[in-house]
C-alpha cells in the first residue's frame, strides 16, 4: 500500500473520529445550548485597548454606549496605546459621554489591557479589541453564565462583519463553524481561547493570578490555559454576537495567523503539564488532538505538492526525449481516489457529508442569514491549503525564532 494511500486513510479516519464525536456532544447536551436568564445586573469594566485604529474605535465605542445594561453598572475605559493617528482624538470626544481614556507609549495589548485593569471598578471586566464592536444585547446574553461560581470568563459568539472579497469570504465561514466548535468546546470545557473582542471575566481571577502576560503575542489565549491550570470553567454564549472586521488581504490575514499559531506553540509548550490525564478532556484529547490535526494537514499538504511537482519533472523528461503532447499536459492520475479503493472513497463521502451537516448546524445556531452555498464550495477547496501554508510559516518563525510582533 503506497504511503498516500495510508495518509488519506488516517486522515479520513481522524476526521470523521473528531466530527462524530463532536457532532454526539452537541445532540446530547442540546439542553446547553440555552442562555442563562439574566438574575441581576453586575458592575462591570469593559477595557479598549487601541493602537491606531482611528477607522474603527467610533464604531466600537457607539456599540458600546448601546449596551442594554443599567449605565450606572458599566465603565468602559479606553488604554490609547501609543497610537500614533487620530485614534486619542476620537476618543477624547466621548469622555463626555462618560467613556474614560487613559494614554500610554506603546507597550503592547498586554501592557494595554493590565493598565486598564489596575483602573477598573467592576466584580467583571470585559476586553474589547477596538477594531470590534458588540450587539446590544450581548452582555445581557453572557453575565447569566457566572451564576456558576466555577466559571471564570464566558466567550461570545464571534462574526465576520460585512465580507467582502472572497478571502473575507473564507474567513466568514471559517469564523462560523467557529461559533460551533467553540459552543461545542465548551459543553465538555476544553475551549482554548478566550478571544480579545468581548471575552468576559471575573475580576477576582485576575486578583488571584495576575494580569496578562505583556510578553506573549496570544494573550488570549495563554489567559485561556491558565484558567484551565487552575480547573476553572470556560464558557460559551451563542446570543452573544460581536462582529469584527475581517483580514481582508492576503499579507495581513498571513500576518495575523503567524502571530496566532506561533503563540499557540510557545503557549502549549509553556503550560505542557495540561497535557495529562489530570486535565480530562481537554488534557487527552482536545490539545492532542488539535497538534494531530495539524500535523496530518501539513503532510498531506506536502504530499500532494510533491506528488504534483514529481509529475511535472516526469512531463518535462518526456517532452525532452520524445516531444511535446499538449492533450496529457493537465493529466494527472492520483491512484488512491480510484474506484478500486471503496473504503477510501466511501470515507471520503461520509467525511463530506458530515462538514456539510457541520456547516448547516454553524449557520443555523449562528443566526447567518446570507446564503453561503459558493463560499462554502470555495471554502473546500482552498482552506486546506491556506490552514497548511500558515502554519507552516509559523512553525518556520518558531523554531528560528524571528520576532513577531502584534
Amino acid at each position: 500500500m503506497d504511503f498516500g494511500l495510508i495518509l488519506m486513510y488516517c486522515i479520513a479516519f481522524f476526521g470523521l473520529f473528531t466530527s462524530f464525536f463532536f457532532l454526539l456532544v452537541l445532540f446530547e447536551k442540546k439542553k446547553n445550548l440555552k442562555t442563562p436568564n439574566l438574575k441581576q445586573y453586575k458592575n462591570i469594566s469593559i477595557i479598549v485597548p487601541a493602537y491606531n485604529e482611528e477607522k474603527t474605535i467610533k464604531k466600537t465605542l457607539d456599540s458600546l454606549l448601546d449596551l442594554n445594561w443599567q449605565k450606572e453598572k458599566i465603565e468602559i475605559i479606553c488604554i490609547d496605546d501609543g497610537s500614533t493617528d487620530n485614534t486619542g482624538k476620537i476618543i477624547e470626544k466621548y469622555k463626555g459621554k462618560g467613556i474614560k481614556l487613559f494614554v500610554q507609549k506603546n507597550k503592547g495589548k498586554g501592557a494595554a489591557m493590565n493598565a486598564g485593569l489596575k483602573l477598573a471598578k467592576g466584580e467583571f471586566v470585559a476586553c474589547l479589541d477596538a477594531d470590534s464592536f458588540v450587539d446590544k444585547n450581548a452582555l445581557k446574553n453572557m453575565i447569566g453564565f457566572f451564576e456558576d461560581k466555577s466559571v471564570m470568563a464566558v466567550t461570545p459568539a464571534l462574526k465576520m462583519h460585512r465580507p467582502i472579497n472572497w478571502l473575507d469570504k473564507i474567513q466568514r465561514i471559517e469564523y462560523m463553524i467557529g461559533i460551533y466548535l467553540r459552543k461545542t468546546f465548551s459543553i465538555i470545557n476544553v475551549l482554548t481561547v478566550t478571544p480579545g473582542p468581548f471575552s468576559v471575566y471575573r475580576m477576582s481571577f485576575f486578583k488571584k493570578y495576575g494580569g496578562y502576560d505583556e510578553n506573549n503575542i496570544t494573550e488570549d489565549l495563554e489567559i485561556a490555559l491558565r484558567i484551565q491550570k487552575h480547573h476553572y470553567k470556560i464558557e460559551n454564549s451563542l446570543n452573544a454576537f460581536v462582529y469584527t472586521k475581517p483580514c481582508s488581504d492576503f499579507s495581513s490575514l498571513m500576518k495575523q495567523r503567524t502571530r496566532w499559531y506561533c503563540g499557540a506553540l510557545t503557549n502549549f509548550l509553556k503550560y505542557r503539564e495540561l497535557f495529562s490525564r489530570e486535565y480530562g478532556d481537554f488534557g487527552v484529547f482536545l490539545l492532542p488532538s488539535s497538534l494531530i490535526s495539524v500535523f496530518l494537514v501539513e503532510i498531506l499538504c506536502f504530499y500532494l505538492i510533491a506528488k504534483f511537482l514529481n509529475k511535472w519533472i516526469e512531463k518535462i523528461i518526456n517532452w525532452y526525449y520524445i516531444g511535446f503532447d499538449f492533450n496529457n499536459l493537465f493529466i494527472f492520475h492520483f491512484d488512491w481516489f480510484m474506484i478500486n479503493f471503496r473504503p477510501l472513497v466511501t470515507l471520503a463521502t461520509a467525511g463530506f457529508l458530515c462538514g456539510i451537516a457541520i456547516v448547516f448546524i454553524s449557520k443555523k445556531i449562528s443566526q447567518e442569514k446570507d446564503k453561503i452555498k459558493f463560499d462554502y464550495l470555495f471554502y473546500i477547496l482552498v482552506y486546506l491549503f491556506l490552514f497548511a501554508s500558515w502554519w507552516f510559516v509559523a512553525i518556520v518563525y518558531y523554531i528560528t525564532g524571528k520576532k513577531i510582533k502584534w
